[in-house]
């Protein structure tokens, strides 16, 4: 845990800028070398300090920032100018860019268009143009809302685990899937509270500045 002392505080998280403090939760795999079990921000708006005498704990919280995405417009054109057209896949890189967070996206869905080649999937095979995701034609949607509105068409779902962004299909959504959600969820939480990691494995929890 950390605390407030005498000589230490902690007020820069109260200004910090949310992509400011990066978080990283590392596990030691079966050759000894950490590898990343999970990614995110600090959440500077619910950095919480007691008001007492010191020494006292804080309690810091992370985020994966897909919640943030509202705060994004959806890209519309290139650097050069012109719109931007493409596959599923293409906005989706685009608006994920925007929580930069450098991870890979891997996707596990079974639609595919007819007579489609194998080893594709849909959000490779559908391409749309960026005019595609506007508000009653006129008002271009925010990351959040075209994010949704694709795996709403694709009937899936985006969460990140271990280093990576999964997208899967919600009918084949299995019991390991959502091992891994209520893993991750609980070790977060347990990061949170300052309780001990799982005894089976050695974690470790690095906040840099970036």
């Amino acid at each position: 845990n950390l605390f407030v002392t005498d000589t230490t505080n902690y007020d820069d998280f109260y200004i910090a800028d949310e992509r400011e403090y990066k978080i990283k939760i590392s596990y030691k795999d079966s050759s000894n070398n950490y590898q990343t079990y999970w990614q995110g921000w600090l959440l500077v708006d619910q950095f919480q300090e007691a008001v007492t005498s010191t020494p006292y704990p804080i309690t810091l919280r992370g985020y994966d920032a897909l919640g943030s995405l509202g705060g994004f417009t959806q890209p519309l054109t290139t650097s050069a100018g012109v719109q931007i057209t493409g596959s599923f896949m293409v906005f989706i890189h685009e608006i994920l860019e925007n929580i930069n967070l450098g991870f890979d996206i891997y996707v596990s869905n079974d639609i595919q268009k007819d007579s489609a080649s194998s080893g594709y999937n849909v959000f490779d095979q559908v391409s749309c143009g960026a005019d595609s995701f506007f508000s009653d034609g006129v008002d271009p949607k925010n990351c959040k809302e075209v994010l949704e509105q694709i795996l709403k068409f694709t009937n899936s779902r985006i969460f990140q685990s271990y280093g990576r962004w999964y997208i899967i299909n919600n009918s084949s959504y299995s019991e390991q899937s959502k091992k891994i959600l209520v893993q991750q969820q609980q070790m977060v939480v347990q990061f949170q509270l300052g309780l001990e990691p799982p005894k089976q494995q050695a974690y470790k929890l690095i906040m840099m500045r970036v």
